[in-house]
């Protein structure tokens, strides 16, 4: 394994260059993910935020009707008043080209997550299923995005020179696991997680994090990009795919009994 890893890194790489003109136009002031204020500003240096996903729901299309802190948990009631579609950066040709670009990688880590959380990737193979079946009847534009999607996530974003503040995804689940992998060409990266009551991280390969917990990542020199693959839990709520809980000990000796 560690003699391909140079060669996925740099293949990698190599799929992030031809996006440089989206990244730069997604720059914008309409949220703090996009904010200019947290990028890098340099002509000579990538920056920009990018999320790929064949199924999504526009921002606002999903509702939030109520929130309810329990200890550790948090429940949304949710309702969806319109059906998902491709995002605005996959349906574009650099998009399109960056799929089989990037299915070395994405197919390592949903292989990953197979491993890690056996009913998590499982839910999102179901879902997958699920969006192949009514795609190809309600939305050929989907089904198409779909036929080259590579991974079990519905999204991953594409993030190059970027820093974050103290934050949460809002729209996943705590006991689902989010991979983040970070490439490139740079020092001091640190990613800090203080609700899991982890030291920091100095980010330089693959990470497994708890979707909802809150972190935030330091402004840092040199290049550094980074994949974030995550599933939307109102995309699984639409299409009717159980929630799965946390990974468990007797899960684990279970998957092992049955095989």
């Amino acid at each position: 394994m560690a003699g391909y890893r140079p060669l996925c890194k740099e293949h990698v790489l190599g799929a992030i260059y031809p996006l440089e003109h989206s990244l730069k136009q997604s720059i914008s002031e309409q949220s703090w993910h996009t904010s200019s204020s947290f990028f890098t500003q340099d002509d000579h240096r990538l920056s920009g935020c990018l999320e790929f996903s064949p199924a999504r729901h526009e921002l606002g299309h999903a509702v939030s009707h109520c929130l309810i802190y329990l200890i550790s948990h948090l429940i949304t009631w949710q309702t969806w008043e319109d059906d998902p579609a491709t995002s605005s950066a996959l349906a574009t040709n650099a998009g399109r080209q960056w799929l089989p670009d990037i299915c070395l990688l994405a197919g390592i880590l949903s292989g990953t997550l197979s491993i890690m959380h056996p009913p998590l990737y499982d839910a999102g193979l179901e879902a997958m299923k699920a969006l192949r079946q009514w795609s190809a009847v309600a939305d050929h534009a989907m089904s198409d995005a779909l036929f080259q999607w590579p991974t079990v996530y519905t999204n991953v974003s594409v993030i190059a020179n970027h820093s974050a503040p103290l934050h949460h995804d809002p729209h996943s689940h705590v006991d689902w696991y989010d991979l983040l992998v970070s490439l490139g060409e740079y020092m001091d990266c640190v990613l800090d997680i203080p609700t899991l009551g982890l030291p920091s991280w100095h980010c330089s390969s693959i990470l497994q994090q708890v979707a909802l917990a809150w972190g935030w990542v330091n402004a840092i020199s040199g290049n550094k990009y980074s994949l974030a693959y995550y599933m939307r839990n109102n995309v699984h709520n639409w299409l009717n795919v159980p929630r799965e809980d946390w990974m468990r000990v007797h899960t684990v000796q279970n998957a092992l009994m049955s095989m």
